[in-house]
This record gives C-alpha cells, structure tokens and sequence, in this order.
C-alpha cells in the first residue's frame, strides 16, 4: 500500500487516448442534438436526406459511451479499487445536478410557473444522482468502479485460450443474440450494466493480449468507418422495408443496432481504440486539459432539467436546406462542447480544489 494525496494520482495522461476521449464526447453531444431538435419525431419514420442526417447525429452516441468504457477499462483492468476517484466523481456529479436544479428553481420562479410538488420530486435526483440513475452511464461506471478488482481478479486469472473463450461467449450472447437479433432474452439484458461490463472485458483482453503497433492508425480507423457506413446503412434500409410493408416492428428494429451491444457499435468501439492507441505516444497539455472536461460536458449537456433549456437555445430546425441543418447541427455541437469545457475547468479551478483538500484530510487511504 502506498500513501500519496490526490494531486500525486493525476499523472500526466497519454494524449493519444485523449484525443479519443474528446471525439468520443463530441459523437455523444451530436447524439442529443438530434433530440434537442427533434429531427427523429420529424424525420425518424421517412426516407430522404433529412432521415439519413438524422441518423447520422444520432448513431455516434453509444460509439462515444464503448470508447469511454474501452479507455477507462484498458487503464483498470490491472488496478485495485479507488475510493478518492469514486468520492472525486461523485462530488463531481451532485455539484452539477444541484447547480443546475437551484438555477431551475430560480427560473421557474422568476417566470410564474413554479409547481412545488415537481421541485420536490426534481429534488431527489438532484441529491441522489447516482442511486436515482439521473445520469445511466454514470451510475453504470461507479458500479464498475466498485466491481472492477473483483473482476479483474477473474480476467487476470484466465490464460490466454480461457480468455477468448470466455470473451467469445459473452460476445454470442449479449452481442450476437441480443444486439444482433432483436427480441432474443427480451427483458433479461434490457439494462445496460451487461454492456459496460462487456467493453470492461474487452479492454482487458487488449490489455493483456493485443500489442498497439505503430503506424496501424489508418488501417483501423478505415475499419471503424466501414463499420459505420455499415451502421448507417442498416438504419437507413430498415426503415425502408419497415415503411414498403407498413411494419411497425420492423421500424423499431433499427434501434437495436445503435445499442452498445450492437455488433457494429462493438466492432467499431474496438477498431477506433486501438488505431488511437497505435499512434506514437506523446504528451499535449492542451489536448489533456480539453479532454480532462469532458465528464462534466456530459453533466451538464444531457442533465434532465437543464435539456429544456437547451430547447430554448437550439429551438427546432424549420428550414428545409439539408446542408444549413447539418451546419446548424455541428454549430449547436460545438457551442454545447466549449461551453460545457468552460464551465467544468472553472469548476475544476474552484469547488473541485475544495472537494479534492477535503477528500485528502478525510480518506487516508491511496491504493496504487
């Protein structure tokens, strides 16, 4: 056991995977965009340009979650429990959603339309963020989190034959059956903690087993964006046949393949990983600082009350010019993310200083 104070923990991290982690929240962004603007109650059941860039905001959302759980995976797949980053994010995620809930509250004051018995239920998700699942992913990480030295106690036990073996049959049953063919154990893996700990078995296995060659970024990012036209493709021919035989059901097969567990999501999470990480490896500071907000870009572009004001801010697109939506789609992404970043690294400046001196008085305990 070794003793250090949090700031000794924030070692300089590898821009290579940085850079991954800010594309991975920009295709996150782009996905709620879709929602903020309401393309899919416009466009989600048509064919023609405005389907296809509808789809094309939407289907990054869950790449961007699998590459989150590849790089955090790959970096704790070898390491003990961390109660400080645990306390760290947490401290992180209630600042936000009470921020955000007291600036609700003044609004709803300030315009005549306050409903106490909204504010007390609002309340209970802004105080209990993760046990409430304000925020999906964030309640999945600290589980994994919690989980993660248990785990890694069975994946470092595997050999390497055991290991694709084991890895083998939890891709055919929660990639394969349940991503690939709708319906299959419906009701057993509707939530998506099977999922995280899938891409967390899968950044072990690459941990361990596949070397990161240099000068194989191209080769995998062309993977990944065939995958993705293929992704792309399959939403777009759905509902095609879906509206030819008038089939509700098949419609709504086109969301299966969005999923985290879908092959194509699987299949291009890993691709994009390690073309990133055959990239020579370097330091930006600027890259890990960007990258170092992206949490709290997350926080706050996809909190329940906060999503009304972006309503306001990025009303409807009414136009019918598909290349001025998809400039005004990039430009309402942009100003999420760089506001978001601005927001969170003067966070990161103020409360989370106090948070962090707090946390290094309180918890003795630093397990590297």
């Amino acid at each position: 056991m070794k003793w250090c104070n949090m700031e000794m923990m924030q070692k300089e991290r590898n821009s290579n995977y940085e850079m991954l982690r800010i594309l991975s929240m920009l295709l996150i962004v782009m996905s709620y965009c879709d929602e903020i603007f309401g393309l899919s109650d416009l466009y989600g059941d048509t064919l023609g340009v405005y389907k296809m860039i509808t789809d094309w905001l939407h289907i990054g959302g869950q790449i961007g979650v699998g590459c989150f759980l590849l790089i955090s995976g790959y970096f704790m797949v070898d390491k003990k429990i961390d109660l400080k980053k645990i306390l760290k994010i947490w401290g992180e995620v209630v600042f936000y959603t009470i921020l955000i809930w007291i600036i609700w509250i003044i609004y709803q004051l300030i315009s005549g339309d306050f409903d106490w018995i909204l504010a007390a239920d609002e309340i209970s998700y802004a105080l209990f963020p993760v046990l409430s699942g304000h925020y999906w992913f964030i309640t999945a990480y600290i589980i994994l989190m919690v989980l993660s030295p248990y785990i890694n106690i069975l994946l470092q036990a595997l050999t390497k034959t055991q290991y694709q073996a084991f890895l083998a049959s939890c891709i055919i049953i929660l990639v394969l059956l349940r991503g690939g063919v709708p319906g299959i154990f419906a009701g057993m893996f509707e939530g998506r903690m099977y999922s995280v700990i899938l891409m967390y078995i899968i950044a072990g296995y690459i941990k361990r087993f596949i070397p990161m060659k240099a000068g194989s970024f191209l080769k995998h990012i062309c993977i990944a964006f065939s995958f993705y036209i293929l992704m792309f493709m399959s939403f777009y021919m759905i509902t095609y046949w879906g509206l030819k035989l008038k089939d509700k059901s098949i419609l709504d097969m086109k969301y299966f393949y969005r999923e985290l567990n879908s092959p194509f999501t699987v299949l291009i999470c890993i691709e994009l990983f390690i073309g990133f990480g055959s990239l020579k490896t370097y330091y930006n500071k600027t890259i890990n600082t960007i990258a170092g907000a992206t949490l709290g870009v997350y926080l706050l572009h996809s909190n329940r009350l906060l999503e009304k004001g972006l309503h306001i801010l990025f009303p409807l697109y009414k136009e019918q010019n598909p290349i001025l939506l998809i400039l005004y789609s990039l430009l309402a992404v942009m100003i999420i993310y760089v506001m978001g970043t601005a927001i969170d690294l003067i966070r990161k400046k103020s409360v989370e200083k106090i948070w962090l001196r707090f946390l290094n008085r309180n918890i003795k305990e630093c397990v590297k």
